[in-house]
């Protein structure tokens, strides 16, 4: 199963964006659980990155 989550940060840290839908300034993880909820990929981008940009990187770990 592939996720997205968007998450307020701070401004140190690496690279933020903004979710216009959700008002959300900071990062998007995005992540690749097995049946049992383990994670098997994790990525992290500036928020503004589309759920289906995010999906393929995860695919080809």
């Amino acid at each position: 199963m592939i996720d997205g989550q968007s998450t307020k940060t701070k401004e140190s840290g690496g690279p933020r964006g903004y979710d216009a839908g959700k008002k959300v300034m900071g990062r998007k993880r995005h992540a690749m659980v097995d049946t049992d909820g383990r994670a098997l990929v994790l990525h992290a981008h500036p928020v503004g990155v589309q759920d289906r940009d995010g999906a393929p990187p995860l695919l080809r770990a």
